[in-house]
């Protein structure tokens, strides 16, 4: 199969009518797209992805691809007839594939200049195209192939955000827990794309078990972890489907797409059945751009992505301040000869870990063709991790994404002062304790002793003086590290030992408040000494706050 309007070679030659017709036009040439697509590593030399972790939220990503000359690959595709006189390519190039979700702050450049992204529609044609295509090269006899492209398109186009919505009316949350939630919630999302559509429950439950649960079995282990996936249910692709005015028409999706999923299993180079699964997880870029035809040149990604951080500890050993935390990093490999991953952390209270998991937490494809490469290199210091891969010889399965998980925690230093002002804190609050309950002995009648008595004992022992001097530094250090950390991600991994020394020094100013207003330390030094440390306490509190804010 191969539309009318994607013949390779359509167009390709068409000079353009700017810049002494030296720029060649392929914008209106599918081909060059989707083959590209295809293949990415044969014209990709090196990707680097770049991540800092400067948030709890959010990570900041920058993607640095340096691209060979497109010159041999354009005419491999378009032919090379009268390609010569061109020097610069006015074309829709491939940037990469990003998961379906929001994009914050997305900022893209090619050659050294702002680029944009072409329509939402435009792109999911070249994804559809390209996995027909190489269905078609590689023996698939597709008899319904416009009905193949079309539905391909449509699993392409569809973007989870648009469920939340009938997500929230039916009352389901944010986690879809069950089957019979889900046709509920597909359902609600039917019914508000085709108002016009009377969707029946059993109509709906038939193609569950006719067409639904067949396609999810056949991508079983080839699936990424996504939740709301229309690859594996094509029902959510159907408002996407241009002219749909039945039932039938969505029934013919839903046969159309089963057909091609059964055809794709049985074939033996499984690469079309994963590049099939991912069409639900992920969508791929596409720009238009002017390029150099003999020059390497680079494509600059930036964007912001939700941090997924892990507090749980996977060692039962470590505790404390000190235990790891884990951030899991989604990266994009086999989309170029070689792919480098940094991952770096900005805040120096927090330190990497030497250790990175990748075995479990890969999605899940058959075989794990991610790292089945093996790695090259693996770099480690405390502010920085970074990772080499070596791709294959490519093809339509060749790029891949993997969950890497980094360990964090926070640096020895920061960790050392952590336990320090707790113990201190800690030990503190257990010696005012122990003497409240050991005055508790003293007073003449243990058993009807009063709050009264009890501080009068305490104010004869000289331990309240002691007890005083020790409250002052211990607040004061504690001051430091409890108003907010130089960063959100330091504040977040260190919740848990901030919440136990703030314990402790709320326990030390109610036990001392007691004292003052019971006045059983009025003594004239003890008590200036007091005031002073409580003054210095408000002031390291207020500088503290003022050089956060203002940094």
């Amino acid at each position: 199969m191969q539309p009318e309007d994607a013949t390779p070679g359509r167009g390709c030659l068409q000079a353009t009518s700017y810049v002494a017709g030296k720029i060649w036009d392929l914008r209106d040439t599918p081909a060059v797209a989707y083959n590209l697509m295809a293949n990415m590593p044969a014209w990709r030399i090196r990707a680097v992805d770049q991540i800092n972790l400067s948030s709890a939220l959010w990570s900041e990503r920058r993607r640095s691809v340096q691209v060979a000359p497109l010159r041999n690959a354009l005419e491999t595709i378009c032919g090379e007839g009268g390609s010569a006189e061109y020097r610069e390519a006015l074309l829709h190039l491939p940037i990469g594939s990003f998961e379906k979700k929001l994009l914050l702050d997305f900022d893209l450049r090619v050659a050294d200049a702002p680029a944009v992204l072409v329509p939402l529609r435009t792109q999911a044609q070249y994804q559809a195209l390209s996995i027909v295509q190489w269905a078609v090269a590689h023996g698939l006899y597709l008899g319904d192939a416009p009905d193949v492209l079309r539905s391909l398109t449509a699993i392409c186009s569809f973007q989870p955000p648009l469920l939340f919505v009938a997500m929230e009316e039916v009352g389901v949350g944010d986690v879809v827990l069950d089957d019979e939630q889900e046709r509920r919630v597909i359902e609600m999302f039917l019914a508000k794309s085709f108002p016009a559509l009377r969707i029946p429950h059993r109509w709906l439950d038939q193609q569950y078990i006719r067409r639904v649960v067949p396609i999810r079995k056949a991508l079983f282990g080839y699936k990424p972890h996504v939740q709301h996936s229309a690859a594996e249910n094509p029902l959510l692709a159907a408002p996407f489907l241009p002219g749909v005015t039945s039932l039938e028409d969505i029934e013919g999706h839903l046969i159309a797409v089963r057909r091609f999923v059964d055809a794709l299993t049985r074939m033996k180079d499984k690469a079309g059945v994963w590049s099939y699964a991912r069409l639900g997880a992920y969508w791929t870029a596409v720009a238009e751009c002017r390029v150099p035809l003999d020059e390497s040149f680079l494509v600059k990604v930036a964007q912001r992505t939700q941090l997924d951080l892990q507090l749980v500890s996977r060692t039962s050993a470590a505790w404390g301040p000190r235990r790891y935390s884990y951030v899991r990093n989604l990266v994009t490999v086999g989309d170029a000869h070689s792919n480098h991953v940094v991952v770096r952390v900005g805040d120096s209270q927090l330190e990497l870990g030497r250790d990175w998991v990748n075995g479990s937490d890969i999605d899940p494809y058959r075989g794990s063709p991610v790292f089945k490469r093996g790695v090259v290199s693996a770099r480690w210091t405390p502010e920085t991790f970074s990772l080499a891969l070596r791709s294959g010889a490519g093809g339509i399965a060749s790029e891949q994404h993997a969950r890497i998980s980094i360990p964090i925690r926070l640096a020895l230093h920061r960790g050392i002062m952590m336990y320090a002002v707790f113990l201190l804190s800690a030990f503190s609050a257990l010696g005012m304790l122990t003497y409240l309950v050991g005055s508790w002995g003293s007073a003449s009648d243990p058993g009807q002793a009063t709050l009264q008595e009890i501080l009068h004992v305490l104010r004869r022992s000289s331990a309240t003086p002691i007890i005083s001097a020790i409250f002052i530094p211990v607040s004061i250090a504690a001051a430091l590290l409890l108003v907010r950390e130089p960063s959100t991600l330091a504040s977040t991994i260190n919740s848990a030992m901030q919440s136990l020394i703030g314990a402790t020094q709320v326990a030390l100013w109610v036990f001392t408040g007691i004292l003052f207003a019971k006045k059983y330390i009025l003594s004239g030094s003890t008590f200036t000494i007091v005031v002073m440390g409580m003054i210095i306490v408000l002031l390291v509190v207020v500088i503290r706050f003022r050089m956060t804010r203002d940094g």
